[in-house]
């Protein structure tokens, strides 16, 4: 595996010359190449909301993981997961929040 930082904050996770993950940090900058799985930013005293359903789109992952979600009360969080089928897109990629200490394989 090989972990390449893409700026600011932005960073990529590639194995076998494919992105698993991208993590955009505090930007929205969608990434040249396609990524199995984006961290996506939910929540930041920079967020807007249609930026980052306009952000996953433009991404188009298979799946994603939301990030920055932890200053979000129930109903915040609430709201949130009603936007996770607009960020979905036509690909209907899955956006899934993990509890604090969770762990998955990628």
């Amino acid at each position: 595996m090989r972990f390449t930082k893409l700026g600011h904050a932005c960073a990529r996770l590639e194995k076998d010359g494919g992105v698993l993950v991208i993590d955009p940090g505090d930007s929205y900058t969608v990434p040249e190449d396609p990524a199995g799985t984006l961290l996506l930013p939910a929540s930041g005293p920079w967020h807007k909301t249609s930026e980052m359903t306009d952000y996953a789109r433009a991404v188009a992952p298979h799946r994603g993981f939301v990030i920055h979600e932890a200053l979000l009360n129930e109903t915040g969080l609430g709201v949130l997961e009603m936007f996770f089928g607009l960020a979905a897109g036509p690909n209907g990629a899955t956006f899934t929040r993990l509890e604090p200490g969770t762990s998955l394989d990628l």
